[in-house]
Order: structure tokens, then sequence, then C-alpha cells
């Protein structure tokens, strides 16, 4: 938790951000087929992705987007 704000990803973004928020989206993304396939064979036709977060959202109240990575805002 809380890298060096210089640590990036291989993609240039910023390793937190990275982590926390592009990594569990890449992840949902790739899983999305196998849910939608064993939801169809599941018995209440659902499939779920549960996200967690940690209590330490609390000790910011801003996001400084320029600092997340060399992307269009």
């Amino acid at each position: 938790m809380a890298p060096p704000i210089d640590e990036l990803t291989k993609e240039g973004y910023d390793l937190q951000f990275g982590t926390n928020v592009i990594g569990p989206y890449v992840l949902t993304k790739r899983l999305l087929p196998l849910l939608t396939a064993g939801a169809k064979s599941s018995d209440d036709k659902r499939a779920r992705v549960v996200n967690t977060s940690s209590t330490a959202q609390l000790f910011t109240d801003t996001i400084h987007f320029e600092a997340l990575g060399d992307v269009p805002l």
C-alpha cells in the first residue's frame, strides 16, 4: 500500500491506481465470458463479481487525476 509516487505500471500508470483500479477491471472483463457461461448452468442463472475496498480511502478527499498517468482527461 502507498508505493512511492514515481512507481508506474509497465503501461505508465500510477502503480497503486493500476493495481487497485485497472487490474480488477481488466480481470473482470476477461472473466465475463466464463461468468456468463457459468450462469447459464447455475441454479439461479446468475454470476457475481464482488469488489472489495479498503478503508484507506477515508484518509483522502480528492483524486489527482493528472498524477495517474499520461492519459487525456
